[in-house]
């Protein structure tokens, strides 16, 4: 069930009232709350609505201290608002600042790295133009491509290929050798 109700209000009762709709969207919702906040014993809105309520016994100084203790109250709540959304806009700023840096590491690595990448890829290129694709085994007469090829190492743990179907024959006195290469000895390698 609805009732309607009315209302004469004083010029300072008027300013509460457009503090209240600003706060609570409407002017009934801001009658509302301060009717629930009356109806609630632990707030101090409930004095203020007791004194407001009754003009007899409410003084002039007692309705001009409350509006201005509501008007101190809600400057305070929008400074502590400002000062909140200014800390989070100085967090964003930062943040994108973190964020142009990083881009901007980001931008100078790949360019880094792609020179080195183009450059290691000059010299694949050049290693697989000289790379040999067979060798020839004097104990087969024959060119071995690479499948056929196995490596080991000599005495003086130095590398060497051999044809692996002649096997690992070093090719004693007039015999002929299967081993197809060997890294030239160097004073690296010797030591």
């Amino acid at each position: 069930m609805r009732r309607r109700v009315i209302v004469e209000f004083t010029p300072e009762q008027l300013e509460l009232l457009d503090q209240a709709e600003a706060r609570h969207g409407t002017k009934r919702a801001g009658i509302v709350a301060a009717l629930a906040a009356y109806a609630d014993p632990g707030t101090d809105a409930g004095s203020h609505v007791a004194t407001t309520r009754n003009p007899a016994r409410a003084s002039p100084t007692d309705h001009a201290s409350a509006g201005t203790d509501d008007l101190a109250h809600l400057r305070a709540e929008a400074q502590a608002l400002r000062d909140t959304l200014g800390a989070a806009e100085a967090e964003r700023d930062e943040a994108h600042a973190q964020l142009r840096r990083a881009d901007d590491l980001r931008v100078r690595l790949e360019e880094a790295f792609g020179d080195q990448e183009d450059a290691l890829n000059a010299e694949l290129d050049g290693l697989r133009a000289r790379r040999l694709s067979e060798l020839y085994c004097a104990c087969c007469d024959r060119w071995a491509p690479v499948d056929e090829w196995s490596w080991a190492a000599d005495d003086q743990a130095r590398q060497y290929a051999y044809h692996t179907p002649c096997g690992d024959e070093g090719g004693w006195m007039f015999q002929p050798s299967s081993r197809l290469a060997r890294p030239p000895i160097t004073e690296k390698s010797t030591r």
